[in-house]
């Protein structure tokens, strides 16, 4: 197996990393994403660039998405860890404007199960995650919310795609997020279908999105494809 550049720069990682630290992928890690299972339909294809910490359980992801006409583009979105519970690790996801994912806006809900926590198939796991498709008239930053109306998407990271640089990646986000802890041992209160579980908003963080609607949750999925591969 080939050491790519990112072999090096995790050496000296050494088990913590500062907020705004950024970790490069040369060449940038590529994958597919599908719409049912990883032998569907290929919705989209792209590749990692990067990946930056911006707080514990806050990070900027840079992908490289390619359009229909082979057009190659670069999407910023920042994802937040928001809960690590039994059922489910929750995330709330962003589009944005910038590098360091200071100019986001429509946010979108998701979660995944933790098989997605080092897969027994290694870089050729399936990832599934389960989207949000109900109107987003109001954004809940780092609180969980309801899940009625779902979509899932499935990923997959290409097979030429180093190994190394996907441990990075996934390591990333595991590490230095509520991940690291590991699964919460269930309780009768946390026994819930993870679809209907729901948290208070919180006011203080509460922000209005205008036009925000499941169109354009679902346009997330061709824009926030790095943050697919969050785990």
């Amino acid at each position: 197996m080939k050491f790519s550049f990112i072999t090096l720069a995790l050496a000296t990682m050494a088990g913590s990393a500062a907020a705004g630290e950024t970790i490069s992928f040369a060449p940038p890690i590529p994958f597919t994403q599908f719409d049912s299972s990883c032998e569907g339909d290929i919705l989209y294809t792209g590749s990692v660039v990067s990946i930056k910490k911006i707080t514990a359980g806050s990070f900027c992801v840079a992908d490289n998405i390619v359009d229909e006409d082979g057009t190659s583009s670069v999407a910023y979105s920042k994802v937040d860890i928001i809960a690590c519970e039994t059922d489910a690790i929750y995330e709330n996801w962003a589009k944005c404007g910038d590098a360091d994912c200071g100019d986001c806006e429509a946010e979108y809900k998701a979660y995944t199960g933790w098989d997605s926590i080092n897969p027994a198939s290694g870089a050729s796991h399936c990832y599934d995650y389960t989207f949000s498709m109900d109107p987003m008239e109001k954004t809940t930053r780092k609180v969980k919310t309801e899940f009625f109306n779902t979509m899932d998407i499935y990923y997959r990271f290409d097979d030429d795609a180093n190994a190394d640089d996907i441990k990075a990646y996934v390591g990333m986000m595991d590490t230095y997020s509520c991940i690291a802890e590991g699964k919460p041992v269930a309780t009768a209160a946390t026994a819930e279908d993870p679809t209907k579980s729901a948290a208070e908003a919180d006011p203080a963080v509460e922000e209005i999105v205008s036009g925000s609607s499941a169109l354009a949750a679902t346009a997330a999925f061709a824009m926030a494809s790095a943050t697919a591969m969050l785990i």
